[in-house]
């Protein structure tokens, strides 16, 4: 049998108030310390803030903003998520719901616009923004969860469909485009996201597409 230290048989008192949101998952609450509602999905969404902070000081110091945006956008997941489920607050429950749809909408934008010419990106950019106002404007107005999980899984399944399709494009190897289509559904399923973005060089008009690495938001124990 192997060796467990079991949960204490009352949570402690919450540091920082009695839990408001309405969601909650499988872990849990306040059992490690006070300060803390769900000890490890707080560390493991922490672990985006530490991931998108050094994919940042890897990246060229003449990376364009766009290219920094998904790890902005990652980072931005890491510290909502960890709020979240640190607090088990109602505002850090919308922060959260927020972080998800933005950052997976930074990443479906960088996928569509790839070697699009300049008023298509203007274009499309503007109506995601616009969509991404209205969901969390309506999501957080009318406290509702369905239309924001709908809206998420949209954006999650959007995301893989071009993924699969910049990856039959631009992967060359059979080998490894497999591995990468395989990765995209696994991907999809869990849920996450796998970036693949495009960065231009309008100094020599070319284009590069790169995939990063894969950014996961998730919840609970698939962490």
């Amino acid at each position: 049998m192997l060796p467990s230290i079991s949960y204490r048989a009352q949570p402690l008192s919450p540091a920082f108030g009695s839990p408001t949101a309405r969601a909650n998952f499988c872990e849990e609450d306040f059992v490690i310390v006070s300060f803390i509602a769900e000890f490890i999905n707080t560390c493991t969404n922490a672990a985006y803030i530490f991931y998108a902070a050094r994919a940042l000081r890897r990246l060229p110091k003449d990376a364009s903003f766009a290219a920094k945006s998904l790890y902005y956008g990652l980072g931005l997941v890491g510290v909502c998520s960890s709020l979240f489920h640190g607090l088990l607050s109602y505002h850090a429950q919308m922060a959260d719901d927020t972080s998800m749809i933005v950052a997976t909408s930074i990443v479906l934008q960088r996928a569509m616009t790839y070697q699009k010419t300049p008023t298509f990106i203007n274009w499309f950019s503007g109506l995601l923004l616009l969509a991404v106002i209205t969901e969390t404007t309506y999501h957080v107005m009318m406290d509702e969860q369905t239309v924001h999980e709908l809206s998420f899984v949209s954006l999650i399944i959007a995301v893989a469909a071009k993924t699969r399709s910049l990856i039959k494009l631009r992967v060359q190897q059979p080998k490894d485009k497999k591995m990468l289509q395989k990765a995209v559904i696994f991907g999809a399923g869990k849920p996450c996201a796998i970036p693949v973005a495009s960065s231009s060089d309008t100094s020599s008009g070319n284009s590069t597409l790169f995939s990063a690495p894969n950014s996961r938001q998730s919840s609970a124990w698939w962490n």
